[in-house]
């Protein structure tokens, strides 16, 4: 009875001590957490695998998608990169400049979520769709590019800055709930109908050159704007500007290569410049 009693307790304690093999499960759970810094990740197109491996400091060997994390900016302007895959598991970025590559596919940036800014200026690109959940972005630059369709920005409440000048844009209505727009550049698109910018009372500078406007009394209500670039378009009448009682001392207003009325050479103009107003007909 002893003896089996003896071999009762030496079980108890092998019961015991086989307890840190729970452990195990949680390392297996940790091995699981630590896949993500031995997952390798790679950048096809050599500019941008140049540009990350210089940012980690690693000219050679695997990297891993914890090394990613560190990234909050980048840059990689005046290249030939046409491949953005590899980018989306750079998932900290809040700034990223690709200005002037060869970009035509946005999609490795929908995961980018924590972007504030961004700039695709000067490249190939003409579906932005892929940035329409990156709903923190401040400051969006995809000027000369060849886009027609600016409806995934609706949602883009948190922008402040938006670059679009030199697009093929006729349709800007999908800006008219951005209410937090500041700057707007659109310049050398093919838009007639302004009026979707009327309740964008926050908007400081508005850039419209080489379009086809005719209509500017959806500008009467912006009280904010100090620099206004409305050359070479339809324009004959600017009342809306001696309407607007924010536009004064120190304004800029851009008006060259437009067919403006007699009234609004004689009378309009000469208002504005009698308030402090920079006139620009030339």
């Amino acid at each position: 009875m002893a003896a089996v009693a003896i071999l009762l307790i030496l079980a108890a304690i092998g019961c015991t001590s086989a307890q840190p093999g729970r452990s195990g499960e949680t390392e297996t759970g940790s091995e699981g957490q630590t896949d993500f810094s031995t997952t390798i990740v790679s950048f096809p197109a050599p500019d941008l695998d140049y540009a990350i491996r210089f940012r980690l400091q690693k000219p050679r060997g695997d990297i891993y998608k914890s090394e990613l994390l560190d990234i909050t900016v980048l840059r990689i302007t005046d290249k030939q990169i046409s491949d953005l895959e590899g980018i989306q598991h750079c998932i900290n970025l809040e700034t990223l400049d690709l200005k002037s590559n060869k970009i035509t596919n946005l999609k490795p940036l929908s995961e980018l979520t924590k972007l504030k800014e961004l700039s695709v200026f000067n490249n190939l690109v003409t579906d932005i769709s892929p940035l329409s959940e990156l709903t923190s972005l401040v400051k969006l630059s995809v000027g000369q590019n060849t886009i027609t369709d600016i409806a995934p920005l609706a949602e883009l409440t948190n922008l402040e800055d938006l670059g679009l000048y030199r697009n093929q844009v006729s349709d800007i209505s999908p800006l008219a709930n951005l209410v937090n727009l500041k700057v707007i550049g659109l310049g050398s698109n093919q838009v007639s109908d302004i009026s979707p910018l009327s309740k964008l009372t926050k908007l400081e500078n508005l850039g419209l050159t080489e379009n086809l406007v005719a209509d500017i009394s959806p500008l009467a209500g912006l009280t904010s704007l100090h620099t206004l670039s409305l050359g070479n378009n339809q324009i004959t009448d600017i009342q809306a500007l001696v309407d607007n009682t924010g536009v004064g001392e120190g304004d800029t207003v851009v008006l060259k290569n437009n067919p403006l009325s007699e009234t609004a050479l004689n009378t309009q103009v000469p208002e504005l410049r009698k308030r402090g107003v920079t006139v620009t007909l030339e």
